[in-house]
C-alpha cells in the first residue's frame, strides 16, 4: 500500500503542466566558496520543500558526475549515500550533474501502475518522466558561461554566477532537443524563502530565443526549475513525455 501511495503521489504531481510539481530533483552545494585543491561537497536533494530533502532510495538515481572548466570528467567520490565530493584542480566553473531513472506511470480506474498502457484495461492516462539537475560551482577566476552538456531539456546560464549577488539578475537560456525553448515557464527560489511546498520567489517565461531573466531575490542556495510536456510518439503505448530540469548554485 505504501508503494502504491508513493506512486500515486508521483503521478499526481508529474501530470501537472508546470514545474510546480511536488517533487524536484536538485543538487545541494556546500555553502563555503569552493577553492582550488580543497574538497567541494555535494548532495542530492529530493522533495517539494526545497532545500529540505525527503528520503530517496539511492537506486532511483541513474547517474551522478562532475565536469571541469573545459568539460573534462572530474573524479567524484561517494562519501555517503547521496553525498559526493570532488577536488577542483584548476580555476573556472565546475558542473555537477545528476539524473533520476526514467520510467512510466499509468493511471487506471483501479489506481496507478508503473509501466505503459499496453495490456492494461480502463486506462485514464499515461506519462513517461525524465528528471535531471545541474549545479554550478565557480572556483577562483575565469568562470565560464553558456556551457551545454547535451541534456534533452537543459537550463544554461548566460552570465558568470560567481560574480552575482543578492538583488542581481541572471539571464538563462532553456534548450529542448538542441533548440531554444520559447514560452517555457521558469520558476526560481532560494533556500530561506519559504517552508511551504512548491512555493517560488520568482516566475518568468522564456522569449522566442529561449531566454529569460531571473531576479535573484535572496542569498544562499538558489534553484531555477523548468518543466516541459510533449505528446508521446505512440499513443497506444503512452500519452505524454514529461521533462523537468533544475539548476542550482550558491549566491553570497
Amino acid at each position: 500500500m505504501k508503494r502504491l501511495g508513493l506512486l500515486a503521489a508521483l503521478a499526481a504531481v508529474l501530470l501537472l503542466a508546470t514545474p510546480a510539481w511536488a517533487h524536484f530533483l536538485w543538487l545541494n552545494i556546500s555553502p563555503e566558496q569552493a577553492k582550488l585543491k580543497q574538497p567541494c561537497t555535494l548532495s542530492i536533494g529530493w522533495g517539494h520543500h526545497f532545500p529540505k530533502t525527503d528520503k530517496l532510495n539511492p537506486d532511483k538515481i541513474k547517474s551522478v558526475k562532475a565536469l571541469g572548466p573545459t568539460g573534462q570528467a572530474v573524479k567524484l567520490s561517494s562519501k555517503a549515500p547521496m553525498q559526493y565530493e570532488f577536488m577542483p584542480g584548476q580555476a573556472g566553473t565546475y558542473l555537477a550533474l545528476a539524473a533520476y531513472k526514467t520510467g512510466y506511470v499509468t493511471k487506471t480506474t483501479e489506481g496507478y501502475k508503473r509501466g505503459t498502457k499496453e495490456g492494461l484495461k480502463e486506462v485514464i492516462t499515461c506519462f513517461h518522466y525524465d528528471l535531471r539537475t545541474k549545479a554550478l560551482v565557480p572556483v577562483g577566476s575565469g568562470a565560464g558561461v553558456d556551457k551545454r552538456v547535451g541534456d534533452i531539456l537543459e537550463i544554461v546560464p548566460l552570465q558568470d554566477v560567481g560574480k552575482l549577488k543578492k538583488g542581481d539578475t541572471l539571464k538563462i537560456k532553456v534548450w529542448f532537443k538542441d533548440q531554444p525553448l520559447a514560452k517555457a515557464k521558469v520558476h526560481a527560489t532560494y533556500a530561506d524563502f519559504s517552508t511551504k511546498p512548491n512555493t517560488f520567489a520568482f516566475k518568468a517565461e522564456t522569449n522566442g530565443q529561449g531566454i529569460a531573466t531571473v531576479k535573484l531575490l535572496g542569498s544562499g542556495l538558489q534553484m531555477i526549475a523548468v518543466g516541459h510536456k510533449i505528446p508521446y510518439p505512440d499513443r497506444k503505448v503512452c500519452d505524454d513525455l514529461l521533462y523537468k530540469y533544475t539548476l542550482t548554485f550558491n549566491l553570497p
